[in-house]
């Protein structure tokens, strides 16, 4: 159990996907990631966020991402989360270029970060996370219903559907029964619910694997666009508008790049208090 004390957080997000970052570049944390990233992320004990980002030494880059869910388990990768983290690096003199290389989850994975200054502040972050890949097609019946889309890979898995009309109750109606179907398991998948507007514009709601209901997923927003693309549906450039605000999306044989805001909610010291350790017994996962 995680020693009755306090530890130093920064609280951003990315068109309201919040993280709680935390710095451990020793990996003196190691074990007790999915710990802090239940309690950080719990509304009521926590901070309620939609994870929390860890900055460890790389071993391919000078730094490396880690990204865990609200129920404890690590994601490959984040669009919103790597462009808060680059903010963060850039702003905590980490880093002094306003273009590198970081890597996320094991290290097998890199992206390219790159700043937008103006006034000498970050106005917004592109991140180039690679190419995208169309896994498979899976007709999913839940209910009465049957969900007909394709899975996606985008540094993450993705099942995206095409609908004439999506919503945030269809998202949260049936984003946990697809996510955990049985023909995502054991990993489980990232859920979008997307709808055409024209060639250049994507509405979608995204139910984010292991945290539920968000208000941005910038891999959701790449994946939809990727497809799409690839059916013949949208352009190279897509803005996808989420609940939270709106993504750019720029397309290229071999690579996507997820563009949008990266901004700060505060930053203090979390208090492991007893009652807070006590009562991670009883939070999600």
């Amino acid at each position: 159990m995680l020693k009755i004390g306090k530890i130093k957080i920064t609280k951003m997000h990315g068109l309201g996907n919040s993280y709680a970052v935390l710095e451990d570049l020793e990996g003196k944390l190691k074990e007790k990631y999915q710990f802090l990233a239940k309690i950080l992320s719990d509304s009521k004990y926590g901070l309620g966020t939609d994870g929390i980002l860890v900055l460890n030494r790389g071993k391919k880059t000078k730094y490396r991402m880690r990204i865990f869910n609200p129920d404890g388990s690590e994601a490959e990768m984040c669009g919103n989360g790597a462009r808060i983290f680059a903010r963060y690096l850039y702003d905590n003199h980490f880093i002094k270029e306003k273009e590198f290389n970081l890597e996320t989850y094991d290290g097998s994975i890199i992206v390219r970060p790159k700043l937008k200054i103006k006034n000498a502040g970050v106005k917004s972050i592109a991140v180039e996370i690679g190419e995208g890949k169309i896994i498979g097609e899976e007709i999913i019946e839940i209910e009465d219903k049957k969900f007909k889309g394709k899975i996606i890979n985008v540094g993450n898995p993705h099942f995206v559907m095409f609908f004439d009309e999506v919503s945030e109750y269809l998202c949260k109606k049936y984003g946990s029964l697809i996510e955990n179907h049985p023909k995502f398991q054991p990993k489980r998948i990232n859920v979008e619910f997307a709808k055409i507007l024209n060639p250049q514009e994507i509405k979608l709601f995204v139910w984010e694997r292991g945290a539920g209901f968000t208000l941005s997923c910038g891999t959701g927003a790449a994946g939809a666009a990727f497809l799409a693309n690839k059916e013949g549906k949208t352009k190279n450039k897509v803005n996808v508008h989420l609940p939270g605000g709106t993504l750019k999306i720029f397309l290229k044989r071999k690579n996507i790049t997820i563009e949008g805001p990266a901004e700060y909610i505060f930053k203090g010291e979390f208090f492991l208090n007893k009652y807070v350790v006590e009562s991670s017994k009883s939070f999600r996962g």
